[in-house]
């Protein structure tokens, strides 16, 4: 029998401000992955919480999220997916894009 270590959820987050050079680590709870279940949820909730309301999506302080789900990383077709989210520069509105196979 096979058993996988799901490996996709570290409860962290990892922010990285490219004009300033700056990367650092933060935790968050278990309660916001259970909330928010995928790497979907999680960067909605993200673009909601830490985007300023009525931001230019072109602007450099819009965020960019990789967000990844909890099967992430187990060897099972289909599971491991990163979704890429943002203010959308086309609608002004919520955009995400999901991206499959090996990441990293």
């Amino acid at each position: 029998m096979f058993i996988a270590r799901l490996r996709g959820w570290t409860k962290k987050i990892l922010w990285v401000d490219l004009s300033r050079g700056e990367v650092k680590a933060a935790r968050y709870d278990g309660e916001l992955a259970s909330k928010f279940v995928g790497g979907r949820g999680l960067a909605a909730k993200l673009l909601w919480d830490y985007n300023p309301v009525g931001i230019d999506p072109l602007s450099p302080t819009n965020l960019l999220v990789f967000a990844t789900g909890p099967l992430t990383g187990i060897p099972w077709p289909g599971s491991s997916r990163v979704v890429v989210a943002s203010k959308s520069p086309l609608t002004r509105g919520y955009g995400d894009g999901s991206i499959g196979g090996r990441f990293g």
